[in-house]
């Protein structure tokens, strides 16, 4: 190795920090002048390898995941309108314990949907039942309850309305 500043010799020995001739700090890892060391070239080498092999893997990985992510998406908007209309319902029924008669819209049996759900109400005209289908805008299933039946039921939004079925 020779040194940086008056360009003597420098014997290579481990760990030589400084110029025997001039004191002056050098270069260490024992790479000499203009020369780089082999381990910066091999790291670089070997971190290019990785990102360029990498990006077809992300490629895949995304190929993947974000259909699913549009499959949980509409899974999660259908359970927002079922859990909707169930509570609708429950608020339904206590009204009617308190009242003997169905309320006149969800608003006035305390209910508000949640947001993106479109909500059809309809009460007969004696007020003794009512009929009522709730959506999500980004699901893919219609639910419907009414006073005489329990249960909720499910249809998906392209079936028509006489494909309901136990939810």
């Amino acid at each position: 190795m020779y040194c940086t500043k008056c360009g003597k010799e420098i014997p290579d020995v481990e760990g030589a920090l400084y110029c025997p001739q001039c004191g002056i700090a050098q270069m260490t890892g024992g790479s000499r002048l203009g020369t780089p060391a082999k381990k910066t070239s091999v790291g670089l080498i070997l971190v290019i390898v990785l990102v360029v092999g990498s990006i077809p893997v992300i490629g895949i990985l995304a190929a993947i995941a974000i259909p699913q992510y549009h499959t949980y998406q509409v899974k999660g908007s259908n359970s927002i309108a079922a859990a909707d209309i169930r509570n609708a319902k429950i608020n339904c029924e206590s009204y009617f314990a308190s009242n003997q008669f169905y309320p006149d819209n969800l608003e006035q049996a305390g209910f508000k949907p949640a947001q993106d759900v479109t909500v059809s109400y309809e009460r007969a005209s004696d007020r003794k039942s009512y009929v009522m289908t709730f959506l999500h805008k980004k699901g893919d299933r219609v639910f419907a309850a009414n006073s005489e039946k329990t249960e909720v039921f499910f249809r998906l939004k392209s079936e028509t309305d006489d494909a309901y079925r136990p939810l």
